[in-house]
């Protein structure tokens, strides 16, 4: 069984890429200087309503 850290041989370079600039920007938006996850932050950008224009 595969590491979830690591992409589908099928996916390539462009998966990986992908998934780690995710990663990196949940980091930098919801976590706390300590790496926990800052639960009241995400959960208000969670909940919140989006103006559809």
């Amino acid at each position: 069984m595969k590491s979830p850290s690591q992409p589908p041989p099928q996916a390539g370079e462009e998966f990986f890429s992908a998934s780690t600039g995710l990663g990196a920007d949940f980091i930098q938006e919801f976590c706390l200087p300590d790496g926990a996850i800052d639960w009241h932050k995400l959960v208000a950008f969670n909940s919140s309503k989006i103006p559809r224009g």
